[in-house]
């Protein structure tokens, strides 16, 4: 009976795990789907008004916190590049005074296979967004 009752657990346990569940795939197999980060919103108060160049030094100043090599490439465009180990991931940030996106560009060694990609990808990119909302305030 034990038998049985433990084949049963782990049958269903596969069909959870292989039914898209994206937490179990990023957990298991160490490999999520890849997202942009599109239209994170600039903080705006009554006695803070950013300009485009102050969210460009903020975003400078984040990637320089955590040990990311950003560089601007033209008005509104920065690259950026993140060296970890054997990996290296590589996004562009576009921003004015009222959001920043920071979108997919290339990566080596996360295992990135057109719609997938390692899990650490959503962490350090979320680390980037909190350091850079950090700084805006």
């Amino acid at each position: 009976m034990d038998e049985i009752k433990t084949k049963d657990y782990y049958e269903k346990l596969l069909n959870f795990i292989y039914s898209g569940s994206t937490y179990c795939t990023c957990w298991l197999f160490n490999i999520c789907s890849v997202r942009d980060f599109e239209q994170n919103p600039i903080p705006q108060t009554s006695t803070i008004t950013n300009s485009e160049a102050d969210v460009e030094k903020s975003i400078l100043k984040a990637c320089i916190q955590l040990g990311w090599k950003c560089t601007p490439l033209s008005e509104g465009k920065i690259k950026g590049v993140l060296d970890i180990r054997t990996h290296q991931l590589t996004v562009d940030i576009a921003y004015d005074k009222t959001a920043y996106s920071i979108n997919y560009k290339d990566s080596i060694n996360l295992n990135y296979n057109g719609k997938k990609i390692h899990r650490q990808y959503v962490n350090w990119v979320s680390n980037l967004i909190r350091h850079i909302d950090a700084e805006m305030i």
